[in-house]
Order: structure tokens, then C-alpha cells, then sequence
């Protein structure tokens, strides 16, 4: 019903366009320049159809990373809702300002707009949820209008034209803006309406098929980097900042993630935030309370502990997250375990851990080692297993076992070894 009253609407707005035209053609060049252009709408209107029935109508663009391929799955689930295979294509069109669009049963990522990776998923759902309301298959027998053509040539030409901040451009910005909305007008009324509530109906079917994170921080980061002027331009959508809004209302988000924009770890905004404590604090909180704690996440938390980032120094925490990240796979921060057992005096834990260390080439270790046999820190007292731990890390170019060396060594015995 809704896309049946979408072509109705749009056709009826053609025929009156059309017919508007014809009327002025009429009362400057009589009947033989609306016979012209009678024949000449007719030709391109033919040539539109062709054109965008084609099955390529975009030429390909090939990817090593081809991200389609992590995300089958979602894509056979709304071809089996759909009812008909889903197509999809990287593409490169520089004159195209968006990084992902449905059309005719396909949808296209366009690589000439530069989007993070992880951003695919939230890119890719809202597609597929425009798959689902099959707008994009009709859209094209219903906007073939000459003033729907005109306002997407300004659109393209003024994306292409840099910002300035003097008065003249101001103007001339202006006045372009007028020119723009006019062509608009018959659209704003029975075109854009449609086309803003597929946008809302695309992310209510991203949100069944995915956690939303990730539409929801390219939302965000449209908001913070796209420049005024084209989100002025852009009628079709609806504000991002609503789209924003609504999808951070249905997602149900958890007080530590309100003001937090990441996809697992990675972290890519914060909002709300005066200062960079404040952002700390946001980010920590998030580490902590709202994602699964793998060996990263575990490390990261550890080192706010230790170094007092977004909360409160403590030492107890930094060792106990060091310690699951290393029992997480994380067998590099033996060194850091190790040497936070030292600085406790835990000398047994501390010995444990250098040797890991050692076992990995870590060269710090091979000192600690070494000065714990030479002094008799929890071990015996051993010299000769000393300067066998203190020669390996000299081989790694360790400063401190090539001093304890020379000054262990005599010189008739052994020439020095060069820092």
C-alpha cells in the first residue's frame, strides 16, 4: 500500500510537472517546441529506463578486503525476508557522495567515500533494511522529473565547491540555496516525505539483524566531521541528529555507554566531556562496566589502574587485570606483573613471571634475573648463574647486563663490552 501510494503520488507530480512545462513551451514557442520536447522527454525518459535496468549499472570495483564476505549471513536472511537473492558490489564513484546506497535489488558500497571497516556492519544493515521496504526498487519508475534532475545537479556541484567565509560567497551561497529549494519544492512535498521514512524504517530492521553500534557511531561521526553546508543540502534524509536520537532510544543503552561511541574497544567518540580527565573517566568506565574483557580490554583496564587514567590510582587492580590478560593470552605483559610483584616484595611471584619473560626473549627480564642470583633476592646466591643470565641480555643489547658485566669480568680475563 505505501509503495503503491509512493508511485501514484510521484507520477501524479510528473504528469503536473510535465504538463507545467509543456504549458510555458506552448505560450513562448507554440505547438512545434511542445512537439519537441514531447519527443525529446519521451527519448530520455527511455534512455533512464534502460539505463537504470541495467543489470550492471554500476561498473564494479574490486576489493582484497572484500567485507561481504563477514556478513553472508545477514544478507541470505533478507534475501529469504525479501524473497528474492540479494545482490551486492563495491563500486568507486568520486561524483557520488554517499558511502553506501540500495538500488534495483543491489546494494553498493562506494569506496571512494573512505569509511572505517568497522563501520561496514552498520552501513551494510541500513541497506539491507532499505532492501526490506523495497523502495529502491520502484524509485526509479516515479522521479524521472526535471526539477528532480536540477536539484540533484546543484547538490552535486555545490559539494563540489569549497566553503569560504567571505561575504560574496556567503551570498552567492545564498541565492544558490534559493535555486536549490525551488527545484525542491514539488519533491519536498511528494518525494522526501517517503524517502525520510524508509531512512527511520531501514534502522528499526538494523537493529533486528544488529547490535547498532556501529550505525550508530557513523550517525555520530556524520554529525561531528560532515561539513554544515551538505547536510543542508541533503533533503532526502531526515536530520541526523534524530536519526541519532531514535536509534539511541531503541537500543536501550546502559549509563556508562550513553556518552560513549565505540564497536568493542575501539573507542571513537566521547560526548559530553569538558576535559580530558572527564573523557578518561568515560572511557574507563566503559572498559570496565559495558564490554566483554578480552586480553586488550583487560590490558587497557590494568594500565588506567596503574597510571590513574579515568580513575583512582590502584595497584592491587592494576596487577589482578594484568594478570587476566596475561591468563587471557597476553604473555608479553609477563615483564609488567613481574615487576609489580618486585615492587611488593612478592619475590616469589616476581621470579615465576621473569622467567617467562626470559623464555621470550624480553630483555629486561634477563637483568632482573641476573641481579636476583648476583644479591640473593629470594634465591641463593649465585654468581656464575648471575653473569650466565646477565650475558644473555647483553646478546640483546641490554645496557644494564653489559655494565654488570664489566664490572663483574676483570679486564685480563675478558675485553669490555662496548655500549
Amino acid at each position: 500500500m505505501r509503495i503503491r501510494q509512493f508511485m501514484l503520488l510521484n507520477i501524479f507530480g510528473s504528469i503536473i510537472e510535465f504538463s507545467f512545462v509543456l504549458f510555458l513551451s506552448y505560450l513562448i514557442g507554440g505547438e512545434i517546441l511542445v512537439n519537441i520536447l514531447l519527443v525529446l522527454y519521451v527519448l530520455f525518459f527511455a534512455y533512464q529506463m534502460i539505463k537504470t535496468n541495467k543489470k550492471n549499472l554500476f561498473e564494479e570495483s574490486k576489493q582484497k578486503n572484500n567485507l561481504f564476505e563477514k556478513y553472508i549471513g545477514l544478507i541470505d536472511q533478507t534475501s529469504k525476508l525479501k524473497e528474492h537473492k540479494l545482490n551486492y558490489k563495491y563500486i568507486k564513484i568520486k561524483e557520488l557522495p554517499n558511502p553506501a546506497f540500495y538500488f534495483k535489488n543491489t546494494v553498493y558500497i562506494n569506496t571512494a567515500a573512505k569509511v572505517d571497516d568497522l563501520l561496514f556492519e552498520g552501513m551494510l544493515a541500513h541497506e539491507l533494511g532499505h532492501a526490506t521496504t523495497r523502495l529502491g526498487d520502484v524509485i526509479n519508475l516515479v522521479v524521472f522529473r526535471l526539477s528532480t534532475i536540477l536539484s540533484n545537479l546543484l547538490y552535486m556541484v555545490r559539494l563540489s565547491i569549497k566553503d569560504k567565509k567571505t561575504w560574496s560567497f556567503k551570498l552567492f551561497d545564498y541565492i544558490f540555496y534559493f535555486l536549490f529549494m525551488i527545484f525542491n519544492t514539488l519533491d519536498l512535498i511528494i518525494l522526501h516525505p517517503f524517502i525520510k521514512e524508509d531512512e527511520y524504517i531501514a534502522n528499526d530492521y538494523a537493529l533486528k539483524i544488529t547490535d547498532g553500534r556501529a550505525l550508530r557511531v557513523y550517525y555520530y561521526g556524520s554529525i561531528k566531521n560532515m561539513p554544515k553546508m551538505k547536510l543542508k543540502y541533503d533533503l532526502k534524509h531526515p536530520p541526523v541528529q534524530k536519526m541519532l536520537d531514535r536509534l539511541e532510544q531503541q537500543m536501550n543503552l546502559s549509563k556508562d555507554e550513553e556518552n560513549v561511541y565505540a564497536i568493542g574497544s575501539k573507542i571513537y567518540y566521547t560526548n559530553k566531556t569538558n576535559n580530558r580527565s572527564e573523557h578518561l573517566e568515560l572511557v574507563h568506565n566503559y572498559y570496565l562496566n559495558v564490554i566483554e574483557h578480552d586480553k586488550n580490554v583487560s590490558y587497557k583496564l590494568a594500565n588506567n589502574f596503574e597510571k590513574g587514567k579515568g580513575t583512582i590510582k590502584d595497584m592491587d587492580q592494576a596487577l589482578q587485570f594484568y594478570i587476566k590478560s596475561y591468563n587471557q593470552g597476553n604473555i608479553q605483559i609477563s615483564i609488567k606483573i613481574a615487576d609489580l610483584y618486585k615492587q611488593n616484595e612478592q619475590f616469589e611471584e616476581a621470579l615465576e613471571y621473569y622467567l617467562v619473560a626470559s623464555k621470550m626473549n624480553i630483555r629486561v627480564a634477563f637483568y632482573e634475573l641476573g641481579n636476583m642470583y648476583e644479591t640473593g633476592i629470594y634465591v641463593e646466591e649465585d654468581l656464575d648463574k648471575a653473569i650466565s643470565y646477565y650475558e644473555q641480555g647483553s646478546t640483546l643489547r641490554e645496557k644494564r647486563c653489559i655494565n654488570k658485566l664489566n664490572e663483574l669480568i676483570k679486564e685480563e680475563e675478558k675485553e669490555p663490552i662496548e655500549n
